[in-house]
């Protein structure tokens, strides 16, 4: 979990949010998948917050055209 920074994502607009999050590996309503951003990164279990910081990073760099 150390070193994955959220960074602004969570200070912009609930469309941007949406938007942000549209066809990524994060599912369901956007109060759904913050819920389920916020259960996986701050519970007990190293491996779930393992896969979602890395399913996090792999996103933003396909946002950022790092990734295909």
């Amino acid at each position: 979990m150390q070193g994955l920074l959220l960074r602004s994502t969570f200070g912009a607009a609930r469309d941007d949010v949406a938007a942000f999050f549209e066809g990524g590996p994060f599912t369901g309503t956007i109060d759904t998948v913050l819920l389920e951003l916020r259960s996986a990164m701050l519970g007990d279990d190293p491996t779930r917050q393992r896969e979602t910081s890395i399913a996090w990073w792999r996103w933003e760099r396909q946002c950022l055209g790092f990734e295909g």
